[in-house]
């Protein structure tokens, strides 16, 4: 079992909490993913031909479960096993924005490991019965988060691999997105036709560069939680 921490905005992490998103969705890159078992170097990842890419259910020859991508590296002639840094069983601790606080009197750890007293910015705090407070340090961003901070630890259940265009409207929902949602994009309160297009605008908000947006349909590891005691 590994550990590994993972980003979630604050509608994310409030979905976490609600038990509506129980699955998340990552593009396939160097950091996040093995080539043959092993560290891939940057040159021999941006020579992978991703238009040609397989999915292999595995098992494959050394042992591993899958799923994993078969890729071809054109200036060698070969095809090579992509995997996924993180398989079931491997625990996930979230990083989120949150800001440092003064502990009071009256604050009752609240069972959480957090080293330093800290609120969060989707909401609630690492001691129970704080309110607001007016010496509440300045917001961190996500990737500041230390992991003793953090109140949210999961379990990984399951890991497949697919492009981000496949999809289905179960997925979007296990994505922590709500049926028949409003579009902020159109007048009158008007709501999205479906839970795809909706995911669809929410995912090219939060991915910017082109190849990773939509229309790009990269492939994606898709990861299955469930939370655990932190």
């Amino acid at each position: 079992m590994k550990t590994h921490g993972i980003i979630q905005n604050a509608a994310q992490v409030r979905a976490i909490l609600d038990g509506r998103r129980t699955q998340g969705r990552w593009v396939v890159a160097r950091q996040n993913s093995l080539l043959d078992g092993s560290s891939a170097t940057r040159s021999t990842w941006e020579g992978l031909d991703w238009r040609a890419a397989l999915v292999d259910p595995g098992p494959s020859p050394p042992g591993n479960t899958g799923p994993y991508l078969k890729v071809a590296l054109p200036a060698e002639g070969t095809r090579h096993r992509i995997y996924s840094r993180i398989w079931p069983g491997d625990r996930l601790w979230v990083r989120e924005a949150w800001a440092t606080i003064r502990a009071l009197n009256h604050c009752r750890p609240s069972g959480l490991r957090v080293g330093i007293p800290c609120e969060f910015q989707a909401g609630g705090c690492s001691v129970r019965g704080c309110e607001r407070l007016d010496d509440r340090g300045k917001w961190r961003p996500s990737s500041q988060m230390p992991r003793h901070a953090s109140r949210i630890r999961l379990e990984v259940t399951a890991v497949s691999v697919g492009q981000l265009q496949d999809i289905g409207s179960e997925d979007t929902r296990a994505e922590g997105l709500q049926d028949r949602y409003p579009d902020p994009r159109a007048p009158n309160g008007a709501r999205y036709e479906t839970n795809k297009l909706r995911f669809q605008h929410f995912w090219d908000a939060t991915h910017r560069k082109p190849e990773h947006q939509w229309a790009a349909n990269p492939w994606v590891w898709v990861l299955t939680w469930r939370r655990v005691e932190a």
